[in-house]
């Protein structure tokens, strides 16, 4: 495999990656990320950077110990336009990361390992829910926030959470804002 270096090419090719519109969060970072059509998971190498406590020195620096074949460049959201960003395949996500000893990436390392993973390896592909599934999982979905409305044990307000987000990812969906929780929606002033 070759190494990564400041000289190293990149080729701009066909995007042939899908910008999952729920970005995963961790830390309250949010780690932008992106389906190859093979259905592999790639991450914005920055937003991984950021989220685990690593400064990002742009590519030849931070990610100078990668293999260049686990690097390539995706339009990515970037506030209220598209901006071509590097990302970085799983492994590679577990090499930067797993190579940190900074506390940031320890916690995060138990993350990927804990949820990360295992959501993909359950949901699969984010926006391939049929039509009937997508309505059973709305359905969760609002039985699960009007528990959590009503809940006041921590531990099952965060199992419900926990649910929710799977959900949420399961349909592409940004997750609800769990502050809005037992307010009344005449009070909000949305116009609505």
């Amino acid at each position: 495999m070759a190494t990564l270096n400041a000289s190293t090419p990149f080729q701009l090719v066909p995007n042939p990656y899908h910008i999952v519109p729920n970005p995963f969060e961790y830390n309250r970072a949010k780690i932008r990320t992106a389906l190859h059509h093979s259905g592999e998971i790639w991450f914005c190498a920055k937003d991984v950077c950021e989220a685990v406590g690593l400064r990002w020195q742009g590519v030849g620096k931070s990610l100078r110990n990668i293999p260049a074949e686990w690097i390539s460049i995706a339009s990515l959201p970037n506030g209220d336009f598209q901006q071509d960003m590097y990302i970085i395949c799983e492994p590679a996500l577990y090499r930067l990361v797993f190579r940190s000893n900074k506390s940031l990436a320890v916690d995060f390392t138990n993350w990927v390992c804990c949820e990360i993973i295992p959501t993909i390896r359950k949901q699969g592909c984010y926006d391939q829910v049929s039509q009937q599934d997508q309505v059973k999982i709305t359905k969760t979905i609002v039985k699960l926030v009007k528990e959590l409305s009503h809940t006041q044990d921590a531990f099952i307000f965060d199992l419900l959470k926990r649910r929710l987000t799977s959900l949420c990812n399961c349909l592409g969906e940004p997750m609800p804002n769990l502050e809005l929780l037992g307010q009344n929606r005449n009070q909000l002033g949305l116009g609505v």
